[in-house]
């Protein structure tokens, strides 16, 4: 029987990403992070752009909403210094300063929206469920990707898989290369095969992949009793995959 055990890290729910206010006048700064706040996003602040340029740099933002002026830099400084991060965020300027010309520069910069104090409101949620919409679309369309990229190596595999018994005789070598490819399909680092050897209850190994020289010579004469291999049981016992976060500190294993 061939066994393959995946070990992989389980997502968990993430906190939504906050959107970054960029803004030294504090009763400016608190309205705008009320207004976020119930309409429920999480915002932080920076009163000046050095500190904007910290936090930036320092964790995921999708969107900065940024005055123009600021005590120590341009509002347009920190727009063009977001747009070179990986992902870069959404740039909507707040600005109490218009004028056609700055309104120019700020869309040079990236802004996606231009805005004048006193905000108008409405007009912001609009703008920020536009920006979130669209990013939910590009991620969408990314999870699509991958998993349409997913699905054809899964293809590949299998079809690799079925020359690969079909072109040889030698069982242990096709397992051989059967661990290979699976290897390579879920990224792992190295693949085994063990038979159970039910006269005596054993797990005995018969065939890998990418072993380290080091453990090579033990790996290939180490059986190991099926009663105490309480990780890998459910696989004889109950026929289905077994899952693990950290193999390692894994108690079954």
């Amino acid at each position: 029987m061939l066994a393959l055990t995946i070990v992989a890290q389980a997502p968990g729910a993430a906190p939504p990403d906050p959107i970054l206010i960029v803004e030294d006048d504090p009763d400016v700064a608190f309205v705008l992070s009320e207004f976020l706040a119930r309409h429920g996003r999480p915002a932080i602040v920076a009163r000046t752009g050095g500190e904007a340029l910290r936090l930036l740099r320092s964790m995921a933002v999708p969107l900065v909403l940024v005055d123009l002026r600021l005590p120590d830099m341009d509002g347009t400084d920190v727009m063009r210094a977001a747009r070179e991060l990986e992902p870069a965020p959404d740039l909507v300027v707040i600005t109490g300063h218009a004028s056609f010309e700055s309104a120019i520069v700020a869309v040079e910069a990236g802004a996606a929206a231009y805005l004048t104090k006193p905000c108008d409101f409405d007009r912001l949620r609009g703008i920020i469920d536009q920006v979130f919409e669209r990013r939910r679309l590009g991620q969408e369309n990314a999870r699509l990707h991958a998993q349409l990229s997913a699905r054809l190596a899964e293809t590949e595999t299998l079809l690799a898989i079925s020359a690969t018994i079909s072109a040889t005789l030698d069982v242990r070598e096709a397992f051989r290369r059967i661990c290979r490819e699976l290897a390579r399909l879920t990224g792992a680092d190295t693949a085994s095969v063990y038979v159970h050897d039910a006269a005596g209850d054993l797990l005995v190994p018969y065939a890998a992949y990418h072993v380290p020289k080091e453990i090579i010579g033990e790996l290939a004469t180490l059986t190991l009793p099926l009663h105490e291999q309480g990780f890998h049981l459910p696989l004889w016992k109950d026929r289905r995959a077994v899952f693990s976060d950290d193999v390692g500190r894994d108690p079954r294993f």
